[in-house]
């Protein structure tokens, strides 16, 4: 589980086997910042589809309209910068992936709502993230 913070950073969280407890595992700073303070996050989401080198493929949108895409590694724990879109005129308020459709796909699709009133669609591929449509 991811959670954001208005502080700009994001925490892994896992769940014990009682399935009533959270321990953190590790939290990072997004990479976009204002000046040296990191933009606030305001909707986190981790696609249904492993990367191709299993890692977990995690969406993070900010106060700023930007969305940033991260691969993160649970042992050893770890997160990796991909990219970073511009997604909207206001703060990005809410991201959801397309369930995955199993190995093999070439690509997924989120979803992300901004304050913009705009809702965009996002073609991630594996090698590659391609914005497949932009409507305004």
């Amino acid at each position: 589980m991811a959670s954001g913070s208005r502080d700009g950073t994001v925490k892994i969280w896992k769940l014990h086997d009682e399935a009533t407890a959270l321990n953190e595992m590790f939290c990072f700073d997004v990479s976009s910042k204002i000046g040296d303070k990191p933009h606030a996050v305001t909707a986190v989401a981790f696609a249904s589809d492993p990367l191709p080198d299993e890692h977990a493929l995690l969406a993070a949108g900010l106060e700023s309209g930007l969305i940033e895409f991260w691969s993160i590694q649970l042992s050893p724990p770890g997160a990796s910068f991909i990219a970073r879109i511009t997604a909207h005129s206001g703060t990005v308020t809410k991201l959801a992936w397309r369930p995955g459709l199993g190995a093999g796909r070439s690509s997924q699709t989120l979803a992300s709502v901004g304050m913009d009133n705009g809702c965009r669609l996002y073609s991630i591929g594996d090698e590659r993230l391609s914005q497949a449509s932009s409507p305004s």
